[in-house]
């Protein structure tokens, strides 16, 4: 932590400021090395904290803290109760030779943003949104083991499913039900803690609502004669999961196929992509979305978001997606190595049924390019999610053979770092792992 804090004192003087007001719950949480619960699915706990040259300031309800707490934050910090920052703010001692104040005004409330004179304030981007986005190694290979516990957990599920939905007539189970199933399933894995977002469980035309959200006693009951959707993940002390897999347990359609075939070539495309460092995910967006707009089909929703280190699911701030109204690639955020974003083309028909291919990656250095032009330094996306992809729903006809050999090797790593765990609790899953990974 105060590592964190000597960068973030490092990044205010560059900028010519002396003083940070920190109000987004991450931020604080990634600052201070501190985790809470105030907030479902988000470990996160409602405070404040005002960063200057020479001490911090954490405002926060007292009664939250144990002595472990205390222990762990020292004298570097100083605590103050939740409601008195408004308060303190205008008697912030701003040094005579720096006066401006760093705030960012898309994640603080206006009563923060009036307690200073007008010329003291520095609108941007707070330091550490790009410094928490970019995961030290630690971090990085807690991400790597988590997804490999919630790859077990939903594989299992996903068998699970297979053998409930074989025969339409005694299906009982509705979308609520099949999520809880999933959910216990996470709960036995190591270091589980909670959702990270209420799990987007849809059968059929249910998948066509992007954010779909079932609810007991209204929520359809399974149909395994259309496409099933499931979106969702896990918060574990070292990481935190968001995976979504699109399947039919009868027999899906052409156009399902066809859609889907064409889904998951876009989540390839993005998934093989080289390029150089600080490009923009804006620019890259267009690989996720050939495929769909070769045949007059878009999605109505980005292609990728950050995801923190047990931390929220969604971080920025870096994305992947169209580019926005008034955003030129000179002012968007570029990627950099460290950081840890969703994949995650689809295609919904409104009414019928929708697909979605959801995997988290890292990003990373290149090594070894056959040419180093420039010496830029180019980047490469390693998929770290952990689930089968339904074979019968891939038209192999359309797929290059690069394409099947990124699908054969995703399918094996699946294999050899899940079948291990799978087969010591549950031999049907190992079967159903060995069957769902056979070389197209």
């Amino acid at each position: 932590s105060k590592e964190k804090i000597r960068v973030v004192r490092e990044e205010l003087i560059a900028s010519s400021c002396c003083a940070l007001v920190v109000s987004q719950l991450d931020e604080i949480c990634w600052l201070l090395n501190l985790r809470g619960s105030d907030i479902t699915f988000n470990p996160v706990f409602i405070s404040y904290c005002v960063v200057t040259l020479d001490e911090v300031r954490l405002f926060v309800n007292p009664s939250k803290l144990d002595d472990s707490v205390r222990s762990h934050l020292g004298d570097s910090v100083i605590l103050q109760p939740y409601e008195e920052l408004l308060e303190f703010l205008p008697s912030l001692d701003l040094d005579s030779q720096c006066k401006r104040v760093s705030i960012y005004p898309k994640t603080c409330n206006v009563a923060i943003h009036r307690a200073f004179v007008e010329g003291n304030v520095c609108e941007q981007l707070s330091p550490i949104s790009l410094l928490k986005a970019c995961k030290n190694q630690v971090e990085l290979d807690g991400m790597r083991k988590c997804h490999v516990r919630d790859g077990v957990a939903k594989t299992i599920w996903l068998s699970w499913m297979k053998k409930n939905m074989k025969d339409v007539s005694e299906c009982k189970y509705d979308e609520v039900d099949v999520a809880d199933v999933l959910e216990n399933e996470r709960r036995k894995q190591p270091l589980f803690m909670d959702l990270s977002f209420t799990s987007i469980s849809s059968t059929g035309s249910n998948g066509s609502i992007i954010h779909y959200s079932p609810q007991k006693g209204s929520c359809a009951v399974v149909d395994r004669n259309k496409l099933f959707l499931m979106d969702s993940g896990a918060q574990y002390r070292d990481g935190t999961t968001d995976v979504t897999r699109t399947f039919h347990l009868g027999t899906p359609s052409a156009k399902e196929i066809d859609c889907f075939t064409r889904v998951l070539r876009g989540h390839i495309g993005l998934a093989m992509a080289k390029f150089p460092e600080n490009v923009p995910g804006e620019i890259l967006d267009i690989l996720a979305r050939r495929h769909l707009w070769e045949v007059g089909l878009e999605y109505n929703h980005g292609t990728g978001h950050g995801v923190g280190s047990y931390l929220n699911v969604h971080e920025g701030p870096m994305r992947i997606g169209p580019l926005r109204e008034g955003r030129v690639p000179a002012k968007l955020v570029g990627l950099k190595p460290g950081m840890v974003v969703s994949n995650e083309p689809g295609f919904y028909e409104e009414g019928e049924f929708g697909v979605r291919v959801e995997s988290l990656v890292i990003i990373r250095r290149v090594v070894n390019s056959k040419y180093n032009f420039g010496n830029l330094k180019f980047l490469e996306f390693e998929t770290i999610t952990l689930v089968p992809i339904q074979l019968k729903l891939i038209d192999k006809s359309q797929l290059s053979p690069q394409e099947i050999d990124w699908i054969n090797r995703y399918h094996q790593k699946c294999l050899s770092e899940l079948g291990p765990s799978i087969l010591e609790v549950d031999e049907e899953a190992h079967q159903f792992l060995v069957e769902s990974c056979k070389p197209l």
